[in-house]
């Protein structure tokens, strides 16, 4: 959560996850849109987009006839791929190139770049809710005679916050 939260408001990158010869990293600007980069094998992911439209691949494994495989299958890579923010589908522009193999034994890479900007979420009205949430408990409790203890509070608005935040 917190990651998240500097990521929104400093604009840094975050990388979600490395496998295999994947890489998908996610810059967030500003809170308002957002730059999602994937580097995969080109030639494994052009096989698959292949074998999912029910087609063989080729075997001409040029850099210009992957990219042509894997920009012409867009329609197919947003049905198996999807990018959500706090459950909300969002439909990235994407633009796909194809580099050259670096050195034997290296497969050509396929890099996809998902653009576009962050949907408006509850965010601000959860924070609301903490924020009366707390002030009400803290001002009943400091105004009560005899105080209840520490730990209700505490309790309370452990809950109050956790349910806000898991929502």
């Amino acid at each position: 959560m917190s990651c998240a939260a500097i990521a929104f408001t400093c604009g840094a990158t975050i990388s979600a996850h490395e496998i295999g010869t994947t890489r998908v990293s996610a810059r967030f600007n500003d809170g308002r849109t957002y730059d999602v980069e994937i580097v995969t094998d080109a030639t494994a992911l052009a096989e698959k987009l292949a074998a999912t439209a029910g087609r063989a691949l080729e075997a001409d494994a040029r850099p210009d006839r992957l990219h042509a495989i894997i920009a012409g299958s867009d329609e197919n890579f947003r049905r198996r791929f999807t990018l959500t923010f706090d459950g909300t589908p969002v439909r990235p522009a994407i633009s796909y190139a194809v580099s050259p193999a670096v050195g034997a034994g290296s497969a050509p890479a396929a890099t996809m770049r998902l653009t576009g900007e962050i949907p408006t979420g509850d965010y601000e009205m959860r924070v609301l809710a903490i924020i009366g949430a707390v002030n009400y408990v803290v001002d009943s409790w400091s105004g009560s005679d005899p105080r209840p203890p520490l730990d209700d509070v505490i309790r309370v608005l452990s809950r109050v916050i956790m349910g806000a935040v898991g929502a």
